[in-house]
């Protein structure tokens, strides 16, 4: 007798299930009413973390969330916390509003956070600058604003590059109260998308202007789009120069430069139908380069990543890569010590010399690197609407 074909055994699978949950459930099942709102208010209106950034033992953690009817609009918020003991996470100071936060960058007893705000019916741009050297009490130190919604933030030496959908903007942090945008850059972003948006169910959608890795090195700026990192001379703030330019085999997901030495996250992805913007993703690598002749940089090692490496860290030379479920740690130290260059002693992501954070949903979870190349899970921490 001939079996069953797959498609025939898998509906019957699926049927059976559905049989068992109904003749298991409850004695009245929900309306559609009821479902729906159940989604809702799991997904849509359940806070999930936007980035996160470590200075010394405080954590800086952003949230967003759609808006109820009710609201009227989006929900937002920055949250403080002491993690000295990574295993009791401690809530140190805590603020809610509308305005977006996209990405957060820590620098000595400063908060930089770019997101976009709402001004007399317009979407603007915006950069803040917070005093932390009380955690518990930020304080508020400048702000400026640009026509340009920022994705991706770098800041050092003074200055601040913000990449934005089809520029990249450069602010002058000189007079910290007072900061003040002093050039803005087109060349080498890609095109717009005509397409869909950036995510969509699962599926991850690449609109073909996105950037995806910004970052500051000595006096360039280095910005990884889809198949191209390129290099920018900011030494004159004013007058931004292209001196350089690498083309990749794929999508840049996460860059860090730092002494001459570049590590770029690399996303190589089939297209899901054909003509669209839609892909899968293939595989992931990470892929180190000596950038000291920016005309010509020189590739030196490639790793395989996890295919699901979403998220990056980075210390002492230890590049921590994270899917929804694991961290995976990557030696690269050889790749300054070849070169007989400094091994860097800033961080990059949510890292510090013991505790690497990585968002998990609504809330981080929170692992011990004090053994650097075995990350172990301490606990979870969960965003709590004040």
């Amino acid at each position: 007798m001939k079996k069953p074909s797959f498609f025939i055994r898998a509906g019957l699978l699926f049927a059976f299930t559905l049989i068992v949950g109904i003749a298991t459930a409850a004695d009245r099942e929900p309306s559609p009413e009821e479902i729906s709102h159940f989604i809702q208010e799991l997904i849509l209106y359940s806070p999930r973390v936007t980035d996160l950034a470590i200075f010394d033992n405080t954590l800086f953690l952003s949230w967003g969330r759609v808006g109820r009817e009710s609201e009227g609009s989006g929900v937002t918020g920055l949250q403080i916390l002491d993690i000295k003991d990574p295993a009791a996470p401690k809530l140190l100071w805590s603020e809610k509003g509308t305005d977006t936060t996209f990405t957060l960058v820590i620098e000595e007893n400063r908060a930089f956070i770019a997101g976009d705000s709402k001004m007399e019916g317009r979407k603007l741009g915006c950069l803040k600058v917070l005093n932390i050297e009380d955690p518990s009490s930020p304080e508020l130190l400048g702000k400026v604003e640009f026509e340009e919604e920022p994705l991706h933030l770098a800041v050092a030496n003074g200055v601040a590059c913000v990449a934005g959908y089809t520029k990249l903007i450069i602010i002058d942090l000189n007079d910290i109260a007072a900061p003040r945008v002093v050039a803005s850059h087109e060349e080498h972003m890609p095109p717009k998308s005509r397409f869909l948006p950036r995510f969509i169910v699962g599926l991850e959608v690449h609109s073909h202007y996105y950037i995806y890795g910004l970052a500051i090195d000595g006096s360039h700026v280095y910005v990884g789009s889809n198949r191209v990192l390129y290099a920018l001379d900011i030494s004159t703030l004013s007058a931004p120069q292209n001196v350089g330019l690498y083309k990749i085999n794929g999508w840049v997901t996460w860059l860090l430069v730092e002494n001459g030495i570049a590590c770029v996250g690399v996303a190589h992805h089939k297209r899901t139908f054909p003509f669209s913007d839609i892909f899968d993703v293939g595989s992931r690598e990470l892929i180190l380069l000596d950038v000291k002749d920016l005309k010509n940089p020189r590739l030196l090692k490639k790793v395989k990543v996890p295919k699901g490496a979403l998220e990056y860290g980075f210390s002492a030379g230890i590049v921590y890569a994270s899917d929804s479920d694991k961290v995976y740690a990557y030696d690269v130290r050889d790749a300054w010590s070849s070169q007989k260059k400094p091994l860097p002693v800033t961080s990059s992501g949510a890292v510090n010399k013991e505790t690497l954070v990585i968002p998990s949903g609504g809330g981080c979870k929170i692992f011990d690197i004090k053994e650097p190349l075995s990350p172990r899970l301490i606990t979870t921490y969960q965003v709590k609407e004040d």
